[in-house]
């Protein structure tokens, strides 16, 4: 299907003898600036919850006296079916933000007992929900991301979100040692972190448009 959006692209250029600008540059002008920015900023908040939700993690069950494995297990196999289950949520009603909102609400729910709690039970089934919807919810970017950007710069448009979201994410680790260094007990630190990186998540992706549905076209308006 890629390929014959490529095709059509390049045969939309050939009947009106025009060529593509160099799209890294097209990303910033001021019809699509807004867009590259709420997409960057919007994979960011993603990057930051998804960081402030397992970099940590390891450390934080070895000073509780865990055995890390099975807690890390539990989030993993949580984020691997979160991931289908919100992606193909998201091509039902609920759409992108809808699910996006969903899954985030609920892994902000799920706070208690994947960090804030002293029982191992609750906190192994906290690690699977967090997984589930915490980590899951990346499920609908794949998709949320091609769609928001026009077709002559769909690849450079969201490779460009992607990579600026990662490198604003990867403050994360600091922030939460940070705010260990002053006194922060490291799973109030990691609380609040993916709280509030959450909240952010669902108030970006409420800034931009519901994609889903949105017919990939060879003009530029697509």
């Amino acid at each position: 299907m890629r390929e014959g959006y490529r095709h059509e692209r390049r045969k939309h250029l050939d009947d009106h003898q025009k060529e593509d600008e160099v799209s890294l540059l097209r990303i910033f002008r001021r019809d699509l600036l807004g867009t590259t920015l709420q997409s960057s900023i919007l994979i960011g908040s993603f990057m930051f919850s998804y960081y402030s939700i397992s970099f940590w993690y390891a450390t934080f069950l070895r000073e509780r006296g865990l055995s890390t494995l099975p807690y890390v297990v539990a989030l993993n196999v949580g984020g691997i079916a979160g991931a289908f289950a919100w992606g193909r949520l998201s091509e039902g009603r609920p759409g992108r933000r809808g699910s996006a909102t969903i899954a985030a609400v609920i892994a902000i729910a799920m706070v208690p007992i994947y960090v804030l709690t002293g029982d191992p039970r609750l906190l192994l089934l906290g690690g699977l929900l967090m997984g589930f919807f915490g980590a899951g919810m990346w499920g609908v970017v794949p998709t949320y991301l091609t769609e928001r950007f026009p077709t002559a710069v769909r690849s450079v448009g969201g490779g460009f979100a992607y990579h600026a979201g990662a490198a604003l994410g990867s403050m994360t680790p600091y922030v939460i040692g940070a705010l260990r260094d002053r006194g922060w007990a490291l799973q109030n630190a990691m609380a609040i972190c993916i709280a509030v990186s959450l909240v952010i998540v669902v108030a970006m992706i409420w800034l931009g448009p519901e994609t889903r549905g949105r017919e990939l076209l060879a003009v530029d308006g697509s």
